[in-house]
């Protein structure tokens, strides 16, 4: 088997179907649908089911709820492909995409091969530099919380190198994404970006998630761990990061106690140097005139 594709799977009736057909539809000869449904509770795992009656390329397993890094993994463990992707089960695969992820990371012999999306209101995605880029760059564009390239969905990953980059705690309900990146990426692997679209993002869909001190606190752990080999490179691109976690937090409202005591502790930093100017400040100021700055600037940014 040459390529698996893996689809985290939590209540999504409405498009889990069209999900798995984009994958089941590409015009590649040797793949798997690995679906992971993790707890559903609206019928999302019978349609997988039903869908997989009739295609014996798509496989289904049904797990306990575990969190979306967890279904991925699971899926990983019993997949057979040489190469593994991942896709949300509100998005799709655009025609080829398997394809031309296949294509290019066999000729440049990269561990993982990024590419870009297109929106299903149409607009495209693809981040600014093409060929071989060094992952520290990448790394720091993840630190800093700049959305430049995709960081799960539309990438071909050689298998060996999500090894160990699944340790993620259940409680890292957002920015999971970004931890099991930055894992790959600590290993310095060969990251090949693609200047194309491959892969179908769908914009609005409901998300009702609020991540709290464990989610925020046990994301930073575990980017720290990945990072401390090179932590003389690393340690002010990750105190930025933990900086803007403050400013979302400011920008949510947050009133969190263990969220604020964990913030407050961060303001007693020394050797910011590597932290703009903006976000020290921000970091200093008393909550409710920094909740102000950041709800400012950001809406400026829209």
């Amino acid at each position: 088997m040459k390529v698996s594709v893996i689809i985290p799977v939590y209540n999504k009736k409405d498009y889990i179907e069209e999900c798995i057909q984009s994958c089941l539809q590409q015009d590649f000869d040797s793949f798997e649908v690995i679906a992971v449904d993790d707890g559903s509770t609206d019928g999302s795992g019978e349609i997988c089911d039903k869908i997989a009656e009739s295609d014996s390329r798509l496989k289904v397993f049904h797990v306990k709820n575990g969190g979306v890094t967890a279904a991925r993994r699971y899926g990983a463990e019993h997949s057979s492909g040489e190469y593994l992707m991942f896709v949300d089960s509100d998005d799709g695969l655009l025609p080829g995409a398997i394809n031309r992820l296949y294509k290019e990371i066999e000729k440049t012999k990269a561990d993982e091969v990024i590419a870009g999306f297109k929106s299903d209101k149409g607009w495209v995605v693809v981040a600014p530099w093409g060929g071989f880029v060094n992952t520290e760059l990448l790394i720091s564009e993840l630190l800093a919380t700049h959305n430049t390239f995709c960081v799960m969905w539309a990438i071909i990953f050689r298998r060996g190198i999500l090894d160990g980059c699944f340790d993620i705690p259940r409680e890292v309900i957002e920015g999971e994404d970004i931890a099991t990146q930055i894992n790959v990426l600590a290993k310095n692997p060969k990251a090949f970006l693609l200047q194309e679209a491959v892969y179908l993002y769908r914009e609005d869909v409901p998300n009702n998630r609020k991540p709290g001190y464990a989610c925020i606190k046990g994301l930073h752990d575990v980017v720290e761990k990945a990072l401390r080999p090179q932590w003389d490179k690393y340690e002010q691109l990750f105190r930025l990061h933990q900086a803007k976690s403050y400013e979302s937090y400011l920008e949510r409202g947050g009133d969190d106690p263990k969220l604020k005591a964990y913030f407050e502790s961060l303001r007693s930093w020394k050797g910011s140097r590597g932290i703009p100017y903006k976000d020290r400040i921000i970091l200093l100021l008393p909550p409710a005139i920094g909740r102000w700055l950041v709800r400012k600037y950001r809406k400026g940014r829209r």
